[in-house]
């Protein structure tokens, strides 16, 4: 087995001309993702976003292949559309503090399914 971790960090004060600009959420952000529009939500899935990328060796931008569902206890669930060889499970957080977002996945390889 092999874990693989990404994290990233939003200033909600850098990122306000992104919450604005409709087309470019549309690149980055599924409906569902949208479905709350504060921007404590919409920076949160962005960071889960992104953290998932650097977790599973995306690449940059593939914003739509990723997934994020918010279960009955309010925790973000990970999917994505073409999951890596091996991949057992993936699991993120999102937190908030002031102006700050931070959002961290844990995925779980399988090296031995070949």
């Amino acid at each position: 087995m092999r874990v693989a971790c990404g994290v990233d960090t939003i200033d909600l004060t850098q990122i306000q001309s992104t919450l604005r600009d409709a087309t470019q959420l549309q690149r980055m952000l599924h409906a569902g993702d949208a479905s709350r529009q504060d921007p404590e939500h919409i920076a949160g899935r962005i960071a889960l976003k992104e953290a998932t990328m650097k977790a599973l060796g995306m690449p940059p931008g593939s914003w739509l292949d990723i997934f994020v569902h918010t279960h009955a206890s309010g925790k973000p669930e990970l999917s994505v559309s073409q999951p890596p060889h091996g991949l057992v499970s993936l699991d993120g957080s999102i937190s908030h503090h002031g102006n700050l977002v931070i959002a961290f996945v844990v995925a779980l390889f399988d090296d031995k399914s070949k």
